[in-house]
C-alpha cells in the first residue's frame, strides 16, 4: 500500500500552496466552500431560451447573482464590440491568440458596471462564464475592497468564480471553436481563449473544493469536456490519496 504515497501532484508545489491559501481566504471572507452548490450547464440552473440578445445577459446576471447570493441591483450592464473587420473579399482581421476581451469590470466611485463583448451573446456558456468572472471582480473589489497586483488579481477572480460553483463553465469555455461566415459566402473556423487560469489549475481548484465538500468523484464529472475531465479526475485521485480517502 505504500506506493500510494508516491502519487505525483498534477500541478507544481508552488501553485498547490497558492490555491490552498486563496481557497482558505475565500472560505473565511467570502463564501463557505462546503455549502456552495456546483452550478451545472443545464436547464435546471438556467431555464431560459437564449436568443443572442441583451436580455440574455440581463437574465444571466440576475441568475448568477442569485446563485452567488450577491445583490446585482446597483450594477450597470453594458455592451461593447471587438468584432473582426472585413478588409476585402474573404479577408478578415482576427484577434491574435490570447488577445481581446470577453468582458470588463469598471468601477468609478460608487458606480459599478459590467461590460459584455457582444459576441458572447451568441455563446450562452461563455456568456455565463464571463458574467460570473466580472461579478467576482465586483465582489472582491467593490464589496471586499481587495485587489491583488497584476495578473494574480485575475487568477483569484477565476478561483472565486469556481468557489461559487461555476468551475464547469470556467473550464469548459477555456478553449472554444466557432465558425464565421461573410456575406458573400466566404467562411472558416476560429478559436478563442477565455479565462485566466490554465486548464490544469482550474481542474485542481475544483477537485480541492470537491474533496472538502464530498470527498468523492461527483456525478457531474461527465459534463467536463475532453482533457479537462481527465485533469479533474487526476487531481481528485491525488487529493484522495494524500488525504487518505478511500
Amino acid at each position: 500500500m505504500f506506493w500510494k504515497n508516491k502519487q505525483k501532484c498534477p500541478i507544481i508545489e508552488e501553485d498547490k500552496e497558492w490555491i490552498e491559501y486563496q481557497l482558505n481566504w475565500i472560505n473565511l471572507n467570502v463564501v463557505m466552500l462546503v455549502e456552495q452548490q456546483t452550478i451545472l450547464p443545464t436547464k435546471k440552473f438556467f431555464n431560459w431560451n437564449f436568443k443572442g440578445g441583451e436580455e440574455d445577459a440581463e437574465f444571466v446576471l440576475r441568475k448568477v447573482g442569485e446563485y452567488c447570493n450577491v445583490n446585482v441591483d446597483n450594477i450597470n450592464l453594458e455592451f461593447y464590440s471587438e468584432e473582426s473587420i472585413e478588409l476585402d473579399r474573404g479577408t478578415f482581421t482576427q484577434q491574435e491568440e490570447g488577445t481581446g476581451t470577453a468582458g470588463l469590470y469598471v468601477q468609478e466611485g460608487d458606480q459599478f458596471s459590467i461590460l459584455i463583448e457582444v459576441r458572447q451573446l451568441k455563446r450562452p456558456n461563455s456568456l455565463i462564464s464571463t458574467i460570473v468572472h466580472e461579478l467576482c471582480h465586483y465582489v472582491l473589489i467593490g464589496q471586499k475592497d481587495f485587489l491583488l497586483e497584476g495578473e494574480e488579481n485575475e487568477w483569484l477572480t477565476d478561483v472565486l468564480a469556481i468557489a461559487y460553483g461555476f468551475g464547469i463553465f470556467i473550464g469548459n469555455t477555456k478553449f472554444e471553436f466557432s465558425q464565421w461566415q461573410s456575406g458573400d459566402g466566404w467562411g472558416g473556423w476560429q478559436y478563442s481563449i477565455q479565462g485566466y487560469l490554465p486548464q490544469q489549475i482550474t481542474a485542481y481548484v475544483m477537485a480541492e473544493i470537491e474533496i472538502r465538500r464530498t470527498q468523492s468523484l461527483p456525478k457531474w464529472v461527465n459534463l467536463l469536456k475532453g482533457n479537462f475531465q481527465k485533469d479533474f479526475e487526476k487531481s481528485m485521485n491525488y487529493l484522495k490519496i494524500i488525504n487518505d480517502i478511500e
